[in-house]
C-alpha cells in the first residue's frame, strides 16, 4: 500500500508540472505577439506630430484609465510584465531587518571567523588575554565543587564542561567590550555617542545569552527530552492487533462510583494552607484534636482520583495531577507475551488474592474463548517500561488508579480465573518513582507548616520535640492525608507517641539517640549465619541472598561494611569462575570462618548513634612518588617510600599515606571521630566504603586502616581537598632533606650490641631506619612511641642514640 500511494502522488505531481508548463508556453506565445504589436504602435505614436493633442490624450487615457478593462486587448494596452513575476509574484525586496553596511575589511574578517573559526594558537592567546575583572567575578564561569564532581558521571561532567566553556566565552567577550568602552568613555570631549552606545548594546546582546545560561540549557534539554518521549509515546501508545494479547480497552462503570462527588480540602486545612501561601505564618498553632485521628474507611483501592480538587489546592504540577486521575504506563515498545508463565506454589496466593479483592485492588475478568490474554508477569513487563533513574531498595503496596486501557497489562491467572489490577501494583518498576513524586507536594506542604516527618514511600515517621507536639503533628498529618484520599493502615501503624519505635527495619531510640536491629530480626539473621557457616558448598544465588541480608543491617552494625568485603570477594570470584551462573556451587572456604564468628559476636550487641559526628581531629594527607606527608593542627609528619613501596600505584600510596597520617596524629585516640582530607578520589572511596572488590591490593590496605580503627573504636570519614589547599601535606610528601634518615650500618650496630647488649629504645630514628622495636622520632611518625627525644628523661632507660650530626653538641649537653 505505501508504494502504490507514493507512485500515485508522483504521477499527480508530474501532471501538475505539465499543466504549469503548458500555461507557461501559452503565456509566452501571447507575450511575444502582444510585444510586437506594442512595439509597432509605440513607433507610430512617436512619429505622430506633436500638435495632435487629441491623439495623445486618447493614447494616454487608454493606458491609465482605470475603467478600461485590462483583460481586453487594445492597441493602446501596456505590454504584460515579467512572466516569472506572474508565476512567482514580485521579487523579494531588500530585507528590512538588515542594518547599514560595516567596513568591508571588517566584514571580510568576521565572515572568515564565523565560517572557519580561529586557529588553536589564536584561541589560546585570546582566552589568556582577557581575564574576568576583579570587581565583576560573575563574568567568570562557575566551576563545580569537587564534592559534586565526585557524584557525577563522565557524561554529566562533559555536559557541565561544555556549558562552562560557553559561559567563559561570554564572560571574556563582555570583558573585552567593557575594556574598550571604558577607554572610549575617558575621551569625553571627542566622543561620538554612537560608538559608546554600540559597545554598550553589544555587551547587552552578549549577556542575553549568558543570563541564567545553565538554567536555559537545562530547560532546553528537558523540552527536547520531553518531545522525544512524547514522540515515542505517540508512536507506541496503542499496540497493533498483530500482538497476541491485544484487546481494545473498554470502559465499564464500577459499582459504587456513580453519584460520588469530588472531595476538596476541609475548610480548616485550606485556611492553614492559605495563611502559609500568603506568608502570614511559618509554623501555625495546630489546634489540639482527639488523640485518635479520624480514619477514612473505603472499601476499595484506587480512590484518590475522587479527591482531585484537594490535590489541585496543594500542587500545580500537571504530571502529578494527571497521575491522580490515572497513571499511564510509559512503554518503550508495546509489550506482548506468547506463553502463560507457570505458577509456583500457587496455593499460598489464595489469601492474598482474597484480600486484594476485598479492597478492590484487583477484579475478576471474563476470558473470551479461544483467545490468549496477557497474564500478569511484572518482571517481564518491566523490560518494556521507560523508567527514570531512581534508586530505591524497597516498595510497599501503592493504591493508585491506572487508566483502564493499561489494566490489560496487569492481569494474572489463578486457578483458571483471570484477574486484573485496578491500581498501581507491587513490583512495577516505575511505581516507586511515581509514588515518591506523587507524595512530594504532600510532604512539602506539611513541612511548610513546621511539621517534621520522615517519608520513605508509604512509610512515615512523624516527629515532635515532646509528646504533645508529636500528638498534634500526628493528628494533623493523618487528617491531611485522609483529605487527599490516602488510606491509613491502623493495624500496622503506631498512633501513640513513643520514644522507641520500629521504622524501615530498625529500632530507633530517641531517648538515647541510638539505632539498632530489632531483636526478632537479630535472631533470624544469627540462625541464617549458623546455617550457612555449617555448609561446605552453597549455591552462589543463596550466598548472594545471605550477603544481601547482612547488607540490610549494616547501618546499625559498626564496622559491618568492612566485614562484608571477604564474603563479596568470594561471591565475585565464584561468579567469575562460573561465567555468571548464579545456580553454580561455590565453596565456603576456611578463611571466611573468621568473618562468620565476627558477625555472630557483634550482631547481638551492636548499635549505632543517631547523632551527627563531632570530629576531634582533621588530618590532611598526601602522597608523591618519593614519599608521604601529613599535617594536623599546624604539625607535619613525613616519610619516604622504601624500594618495595615505590613500585605501588599512586592510589595505594595515597591510602598508605592516610594510614601513616592516622598513626602519626591519632595513635592515642579512643572512641572518637576523625576527618581525613585527601586529594585522591579513589582513596576516599575505599576509605568511606571500608574497602572494595575490584582491586584486592587497595582493599588490603583499606582493611588494615579499618582494623586499626576498630581496635580503638575510632571512626573516620574521608573528604576531598584540592591540592592547592593541601599545601603542608603536599610539601611534606616532596621533602628531599633526609638528614634524619641517616643511620649506622647494620654490621656496626651488631658489634655494638655484642659489646653492650641490646638497647631498649632508639632515641633518634624513624620507622625506616629504627634499630629497636621502640623508637623516638624527630617528627610525628606512624610507629614511634614518642616525638623529640630531647623532651624526655633518659636517665632510667637503656637507649641507643645515633642523632643527625648537627644535633651532636646538644646531645653532649643533655644530662
Amino acid at each position: 500500500m505505501p508504494k502504490r500511494n507514493t507512485k500515485r502522488k508522483l504521477q499527480e505531481f508530474k501532471e501538475k508540472v505539465r499543466k504549469k508548463m503548458r500555461r507557461l508556453n501559452q503565456f509566452m506565445e501571447n507575450y511575444d505577439d502582444s510585444s510586437s504589436e506594442s512595439d509597432t504602435e509605440c513607433s507610430s505614436n512617436e512619429s505622430a506630430p506633436s500638435g495632435n493633442t487629441s491623439s495623445d490624450e486618447g493614447n494616454t487615457r487608454s493606458v491609465t484609465d482605470p475603467h478600461v478593462n485590462p483583460a481586453t486587448p487594445t492597441d493602446q494596452q501596456e505590454p504584460p510584465g515579467d512572466p516569472f513575476e506572474a508565476l512567482f509574484g514580485l521579487p523579494a525586496t531588500d530585507n528590512q531587518d538588515e542594518g547599514a553596511e560595516i567596513a568591508n575589511d571588517l566584514a571580510i574578517r568576521w565572515e572568515s571567523y564565523l565560517s572557519s573559526g580561529l586557529d588553536k594558537d589564536g584561541r589560546r592567546k585570546l582566552m589568556d588575554q582577557w581575564l574576568a575583572p576583579r570587581n565583576c567575578k560573575q563574568l567568570k564561569g562557575p566551576e563545580l565543587n569537587p564534592e559534586v564532581q565526585m557524584l557525577l558521571t563522565a557524561a554529566d561532567l562533559r555536559k557541565d564542561k561544555f556549558q562552562l566553556n560557553l559561559q567563559t566565552l561570554i564572560g571574556k567577550a563582555v570583558t573585552a567590550q567593557s575594556t574598550a568602552l571604558a577607554k572610549i568613555l575617558e575621551q569625553k570631549d571627542s566622543l561620538d555617542p554612537t560608538i559608546s552606545q554600540a559597545l554598550v548594546d553589544s555587551g547587552k546582546f552578549t549577556l542575553l545569552l549568558g543570563a541564567d545560561f545553565s538554567e536555559k540549557c537545562k530547560a532546553t534539554k528537558a523540552i527536547e527530552t520531553a518531545a522525544q518521549e512524547l514522540a515515542k509515546r505517540r508512536e507506541h501508545s496503542e499496540p497493533t492487533t498483530s500482538h497476541l494479547n491485544y484487546q481494545r480497552p473498554t470502559y465499564k462503570t464500577r459499582k459504587g462510583e456513580e453519584g460520588r462527588k469530588d472531595i476538596g480540602l476541609q475548610p480548616e486545612f485550606q485556611a492553614t494552607i492559605d495563611e502559609v501561601s500568603k506568608g502570614t505564618t511559618r509554623t501555625p498553632q495546630i489546634p489540639e484534636q482527639n488523640p485518635t485521628p479520624p480514619i477514612l474507611e473505603v472499601g476499595y483501592a484506587g480512590h484518590i482520583k475522587l479527591f482531585y480538587k484537594s490535590w489541585e489546592q496543594i500542587t500545580q504540577d500537571k504530571e502529578i495531577l494527571g497521575w491522580v486521575k490515572g497513571y499511564k504506563i510509559s512503554f518503550t515498545t508495546p509489550p506482548y507475551q506468547k506463553h502463560i508463565p507457570k505458577n509456583k506454589n500457587s496455593a499460598k496466593y489464595a489469601e492474598s488474592i482474597k484480600n486484594l479483592l476485598k479492597i478492590g485492588a484487583i477484579q475478576k475478568k471474563k476470558k473470551p474463548n479461544g483467545k490468549d490474554r496477557f497474564i500478569k508477569n511484572l518482571k517481564l513487563l518491566n523490560t518494556y517500561l521507560s523508567c527514570p533513574h531512581f534508586k530505591l531498595e524497597d516498595f510497599r503496596s501503592v493504591k493508585k488508579y491506572p487508566f483502564r486501557k493499561f489494566r490489560k497489562y496487569l492481569k494474572f491467572q489463578y486457578r483458571k480465573k483471570l484477574y486484573e489490577f485496578t491500581c498501581l501494583p507491587f513490583g512495577l518498576s516505575t511505581a516507586p518513582f511515581v509514588f515518591t513524586k506523587l507524595f512530594k507536594p504532600v510532604i512539602t506542604q506539611l513541612r511548610s507548616l513546621g511539621l517534621s516527618s520522615v517519608i520513605y514511600l508509604d512509610d512515615m515517621l512523624i516527629l515532635g520535640k515532646n509528646e504533645k507536639e508529636c500528638t498534634n503533628n500526628l493528628n494533623f498529618t493523618s487528617q491531611f492525608l485522609t483529605s487527599l484520599g490516602f488510606l491509613i493502615n491502623k493495624e500496622k501503624s503506631t498512633l501513640t507517641p513513643t520514644q522507641i519505635i520500629k521504622f524501615l527495619g530498625f529500632t530507633y531510640n530517641s531517648k538515647e539517640m541510638l539505632m539498632s536491629v530489632p531483636i526478632d530480626k537479630k535472631s533470624k539473621i544469627l540462625s541464617l549465619i549458623k546455617t550457612v557457616r555449617r555448609k561446605a558448598v552453597i549455591r552462589i544465588r543463596d550466598f548472594a541472598k545471605f550477603i544481601g541480608t547482612l547488607v540490610s543491617i549494616c547501618p546499625a552494625i559498626p564496622y559491618g561494611w568492612m566485614h562484608l568485603k571477604e564474603f563479596e570477594r568470594e561471591k565475585y570470584t565464584a561468579l567469575k569462575k562460573s561465567q555468571g551462573d548464579y545456580d553454580a556451587l561455590m565453596e565456603i572456604r576456611e578463611k571466611l570462618i573468621v568473618e562468620f564468628i565476627w558477625w555472630e559476636n557483634n550482631i547481638p550487641i551492636s548499635e549505632t548513634s543517631l547523632r551527627e559526628p563531632n570530629y576531634e581531629l582533621t588530618i590532611y594527607t598526601d602522597a608523591s612518588n618519593s614519599g608521604w606527608g601529613a599535617s594536623c593542627n599546624g604539625e607535619t609528619a613525613r616519610g619516604w617510600w622504601n624500594d618495595i613501596e615505590t613500585s605501588f600505584h599512586i592510589n595505594y600510596l595515597e591510602l598508605l599515606a592516610a594510614f601513616n597520617g592516622l598513626k602519626s596524629f591519632a595513635k592515642n585516640k579512643k572512641s572518637s571521630h576523625i576527618l581525613l582530607r585527601i586529594d585522591n578520589t579513589t582513596a576516599i572511596s575505599y576509605i568511606n566504603r571500608m574497602g572494595g572488590i575490584k582491586f584486592p591490593t587497595l582493599n588490603t590496605i583499606a582493611r588494615q586502616i579499618w582494623d586499626w580503627c576498630e581496635q580503638r573504636k575510632v571512626f573516620i570519614f574521608a573528604s576531598y581537598v584540592n591540592t592547592k589547599d593541601n599545601t603542608l601535606a603536599d610539601a611534606a610528601s616532596r621533602h628531599t632533606n633526609v638528614e634524619t634518615e641517616y643511620s649506622l650500618n647494620q654490621k656496626s650496630f651488631d658489634q655494638i650490641k655484642k659489646a653492650f647488649g641490646q638497647p631498649e629504645i632508639d632515641l633518634f630514628a624513624s620507622h625506616r631506619n629504627k634499630k629497636c622495636d621502640q623508637f623516638i622520632s624527630w617528627h610525628p611518625d606512624p610507629e614511634s612511641c614518642a616525638v623529640d627525644a630531647f623532651t624526655l628523661n633518659w636517665s632510667n632507660i637503656y637507649f641507643y642514640a645515633f642523632p643527625p650530626f648537627p644535633l651532636l653538641p646538644r646531645l653532649f649537653k643533655k644530662n
